[in-house]
């Protein structure tokens, strides 16, 4: 922490996320830092996600409504059977409550889930002739009236900028990074589940999101060829 007032509004940030348990996510892509989920070994997609709670795209035709299923969940080296309640259930999706808790599976889940939470959680505040967004945690996003700058952004303790061209950069010299560097891997997935996470987004969020995907997408590509 660099000031007692960023302890103080972690303290606030824990406070609105106890305060709401089930916050539920949408996960518009698959992240490296998620787990898989499947069932009878068809792997299954995540509509949304909470601590409590997940919702697939539908993958049962007949109803199952307070039924019991066990779901394999994979995460990097660990390997879960959790086993949920179906609570809603429709042609479109079907919605599982945990039936049991797991302290190891909902800490690892509830610290990965922050990100979107905090997308969930940014406002916009009125600024004149700006469009400004602010997180829970001193997080700020500001559109830039700029040629080279389309906006400049403070996420993860990172100063962070995207530019006219669609490059997110690192938008200030950091331990072993050079402003103007790329933004790659688990951080700029990270910064895509926020924006994808806000709600009633602008077309410049909407923009910020296109450019985001785009340089993910390049990134596997890159990856792929490696």
């Amino acid at each position: 922490m660099k000031n007692p007032l960023d302890l103080l509004s972690l303290v606030k940030f824990h406070f609105q996320i106890e305060r709401r348990k089930s916050l539920r996510v949408s996960t518009q892509r698959p992240y490296s830092f998620f787990p898989t989920f499947s069932y009878e070994g068809l792997e299954l997609e995540v509509e949304d996600i909470s601590v409590t709670g997940i919702c697939f795209k539908n993958f049962f035709d007949q109803k199952l409504l307070d039924n019991h299923l066990i779901i394999s969940v994979k995460w990097q080296n660990a390997t879960f059977d959790c086993r949920y309640q179906i609570v809603e259930q429709n042609s479109r999706i079907i919605r599982l409550m945990h039936a049991e808790f797991n302290p190891k599976f909902t800490l690892k889940l509830d610290y990965s889930l922050r990100p979107g939470q905090v997308g969930i959680l940014f406002r916009k505040t009125v600024v004149p002739k700006t469009e400004v967004w602010k997180g829970p945690v001193g997080e700020k996003l500001i559109f830039a009236s700029s040629k080279e700058i389309f906006a400049e952004f403070n996420l993860f303790d990172f100063e962070l900028a995207c530019t006219t061209t669609g490059q997110i950069v690192y938008n200030a010299p950091s331990t072993g990074l050079h402003k103007g560097q790329k933004v790659h891997g688990a951080l700029l997935e990270k910064i895509h589940f926020v924006l994808t996470n806000i709600t009633s987004p602008t077309p410049s969020i909407i923009k910020l999101i296109e450019f985001t995907q785009f340089q993910m997408d390049e990134s596997l590509v890159v990856q792929k060829a490696a």
